[in-house]
């Protein structure tokens, strides 16, 4: 689906504020509802699409609207939480009631596996129509839309340099100056790669290249660096652009000519949730106009009729929104991040994920297409023991790839996803001599390091 303005115009203009009145069998089963949640007493909620001081104070609300139910808080940016949630269902070891991802693609892929929970949230139907219609009814729902802008900073930018699209980050006088987060951790990020990358083609990014940009990991990285100076412009998410503004933080919002990105974000209670009861009670919770006026007020959009924008918001219906749908953000989303790596060299922490057997990359410069494996054939969710071999390192100029020593660690076991293989697993690249380095102990060279 796409968002179309006229949608948004119907959806923000024309509904009006909407009273809900449930049914006298419905009031019965939101109690009994939450009497099961109270004796589970706990929820676990992986999310990405607020940061981790948001989402404390949303957890501690829905608490303070159902006493005795706490929310345990797991807050990474929404690739990591994906890939978390997969090693979750992988090992058989559920640990998530709730996952708000910040790539929309996640939910078909899970319910294509029967991985999410079927449920029809009290207030489900309250949704503005352009979020509705993003929606699966009964397996997941839009709980957050935020609107990316360019950030600059107001004490060393000003007048004519104030960039007014989104090309201007192209320009010399920014280089080494922009900051951005990386499609490879933050879903937002990625939706944002791929919505210039139709506006303007791959050559945008290859462009921003030559500008030397601060990549950070999460979309919120990019506010931290232009609210301290080290970074000048660039794109941020009104849900952390606001609240910098609001602390008195030197930045400004520019709204781009060429099209603002809606980063449209949903939620589902995954299949084997361990409590169940709390994590249909906490879906109601982001169903309704509480939880809506709580983002609302740090710029998201609001998700019902009847909830206003920020003051100094102008309304979405009057900007340039570049439309993405969710299958071109599910085809899309891959590529950009391969791209991306093949562009930007850029650290990538401990944390790195290999995006073909969904595992984690331990440590390292890895560089330029980071983490590739070599198992032809192989399945991505259950690559299995045999031939299970791992490729990394940098790419130098012209493509040559350095080679390194085979690494393994005592166990024999691949250092990234920790699957043993009859031969060992096998590493290759590092940053030394064209034959590599096998690294030291702390992962600061070569890939990855052993563990014993």
């Amino acid at each position: 689906m796409t968002i179309t303005r006229r949608q948004t115009v119907i959806g923000l203009g024309s509904l009006g504020t909407l009273a809900i009145a449930l049914p006298p069998e419905a009031l019965a089963d939101t109690a009994a509802l939450e009497e099961a949640a109270r004796k589970e007493g706990t929820l676990t909620w992986y999310t990405g699409q607020v940061d981790a001081e948001k989402a404390e104070r949303l957890g501690k609300a829905f608490t303070a609207a159902h006493p005795g139910i706490k929310v345990a808080v797991i807050r990474t940016t929404g690739q990591v939480a994906y890939q978390r949630l997969l090693l979750d269902i992988k090992n058989k070891t559920p640990q998530c009631d709730m996952f708000s991802t910040t790539d929309i693609s996640h939910m078909p892929a899970l319910r294509e596996r029967n991985e999410l929970m079927n449920y029809t949230p009290v207030g489900a139907d309250t949704l503005l129509p352009q979020f509705s219609s993003l929606s699966d009814p009964g397996y997941w729902y839009v709980t957050n839309a935020s609107r990316y802008f360019i950030l600059y900073n107001t004490d060393k930018v000003k007048g004519a340099d104030i960039p007014r699209r989104w090309t201007d980050l192209l320009d010399p006088k920014f280089k080494g100056r922009v900051a951005t987060g990386h499609p490879a951790f933050s879903g937002c990020t990625g939706v944002w790669a791929l919505s210039l990358k139709k506006v303007y083609g791959w050559q945008f990014f290859d462009k921003l290249a030559k500008n030397n940009p601060r990549i950070g990991r999460s979309a919120i990285d990019p506010v931290t660096l232009m609210t301290s100076g080290e970074a000048l412009v660039g794109p941020a998410s009104a849900n952390t652009a606001y609240p910098a503004v609001d602390k008195g933080n030197p930045v400004q919002v520019s709204h781009p000519e060429d099209g603002l990105v809606l980063c449209v974000t949903p939620s589902g209670i995954p299949a084997a949730a361990p409590h169940p009861a709390a994590a249909k009670l906490f879906m109601n919770w982001l169903m309704g106009e509480e939880y809506s006026r709580l983002l609302a007020v740090d710029g998201t959009e609001p998700l019902r009729a009847g909830v206003p924008t920020r003051p100094d918001e102008p309304a979405l219906s009057t900007q340039k929104v570049i439309p993405l749908t969710t299958a071109e953000i599910r085809k899309g989303i891959p590529e950009v991040i391969e791209m991306w790596r093949d562009t930007f060299v850029v650290y990538e922490s401990p944390e790195t994920l290999c995006p073909d057997h969904r595992c984690f990359a331990d440590g390292g410069y890895l560089g330029l297409r980071s983490h590739l494996h070599r198992v032809p054939g192989s399945d991505p969710e259950d690559p299995g023991l045999q031939g299970h071999r791992h490729a990394a390192g940098r790419r130098q100029a012209g493509g040559v790839r350095r080679q390194g020593r085979p690494h393994r660690d005592r166990q024999g076991r691949c250092g990234g996803c920790r699957q043993e293989s009859p031969d060992g697993p096998v590493h290759r690249g590092g940053r030394g001599s064209p034959q590599g380095s096998r690294g030291d102990r702390s992962g600061r060279r070569g890939l990855p390091r052993s563990r014993s």
